[in-house]
């Protein structure tokens, strides 16, 4: 497969952060796949970018939403 340009990059999903903010009331906070990276949402933090690589942990959560 051709890779002209690093399109191939560009498309994958892990290569782009992702804009949420949270809606809820309390706080939420979730821990990235590879347990580095901890993600603390709460009325006072509402807007948060996360890695692309941890989009999935959040689609979970109806608290979340995307501001993409």
């Amino acid at each position: 497969m051709c890779n002209c340009g690093n399109k191939r990059q560009a498309l994958n999903p892990s290569n782009k952060e992702v804009k949420l903010r949270y809606t809820g009331n309390g706080c939420l906070t979730i821990r990235s796949a590879s347990g580095k990276q901890v993600y603390h949402f709460s009325t006072a933090n509402r807007h948060l970018t996360i890695k692309g690589e941890d989009a999935h942990l959040v689609r979970k959560f109806r608290e979340l939403v995307s501001e993409e």
